[in-house]
This record gives C-alpha cells, sequence and structure tokens, in this order.
C-alpha cells in the first residue's frame, strides 16, 4: 500500500513537471492532476466510480475518460457534457461505441447506468467482425457472398 502511494506521488510530480514545462512554452495541459492522478492504475474493463466520484466537474470529466477510453474529452465533449449532471454524463459515456467494444464494467455505482440499444448493437457487432471462427467459415464462402459480407460490416 505505501508503495502505490509513492507510486501516484511520482505521477503527480511528473505530471506537475510537464504542465511548468508547457506553461513555460506558452501552451496548456487539458486535464487537471487530480483527473490524471486518479486514472493510473485501472484496471483493464473494470472501472470503480467509487475512486472518482467525489472530484469537482472538469476533474470528473477528464478522469472518467482517461478511465474508460484512455483518452481526454474533445473541447465538443467537453461542452456537451459541462450543461450534464453526472448520472447524464455517466449515461452519454455509457452509450458511446467504444464503452461497448471494450466490454468496460462500472462498478459501485447506484445509478448503474447501462447501454442504450445503439451501444449493444455496435459492441454485438464488434464481437461478430472480430470473431476469428465467423472469418475462417466466410473465408470458404464464395467471393460474391465474401463481398456481401464485407459489406454489411462496413
Amino acid at each position: 500500500m505505501q508503495e502505490d502511494i509513492l507510486n501516484l506521488k511520482v505521477y503527480a510530480d511528473l505530471f506537475e513537471h510537464v504542465e511548468k514545462k508547457l506553461e513555460e512554452n506558452g501552451q496548456k495541459l487539458n486535464c487537471d492532476e487530480k483527473g490524471f492522478v486518479f486514472s493510473i492504475g485501472t484496471p483493464p474493463r473494470k472501472i470503480s466510480y467509487e475512486e472518482f466520484k467525489d472530484l469537482d466537474a472538469d476533474a470528473f470529466l477528464s478522469c472518467a475518460f482517461l478511465k474508460f477510453f484512455q483518452r481526454l474529452p474533445s473541447d465538443e465533449e467537453k461542452k456537451k457534457c459541462s450543461s450534464m449532471t453526472r448520472i447524464e454524463t455517466l449515461s452519454y459515456l455509457v452509450n458511446k461505441a467504444s464503452y461497448s467494444i471494450r466490454g468496460i464494467k462500472l462498478t459501485d455505482c447506484i445509478y448503474n447506468p447501462q447501454p442504450g440499444l445503439k451501444g449493444r448493437t455496435v459492441g454485438l457487432g464488434a464481437a461478430i467482425t472480430s470473431s476469428p471462427r465467423l472469418r475462417k467459415i466466410a473465408k470458404k464462402m464464395p467471393d460474391g457472398i465474401q463481398n456481401k459480407i464485407r459489406g454489411t460490416f462496413r
């Protein structure tokens, strides 16, 4: 446990150093320190809401995007989520296609948002198109049928 705290401190110091260097060059980092530090050490596909629920709005959004998608929100996404409550923001994130494709599970959340029809469909489609077994079957079919199958998943 002590080692984990030291590792987080190293990441916080690294963040401060990078932020300072960017400011010296007239640039700005699009993430705040809390959002960055809380996104460190996230186990793949299992994200605990308890870890970042108490952050302020900007840190919450940055942390959620880093934990769910390993990226920061775009300016358009920030603008869209700025008028939403946390529950609405979580529902918005859960309904993104990349959430379903990656098979992410949000835990320790009393709201328990679930992907909508679009998210479930995209997740199922991604699972089908990436299935090695189905690819082997499709390779044995005539070229005309293979082209129709490819056209369906484009």
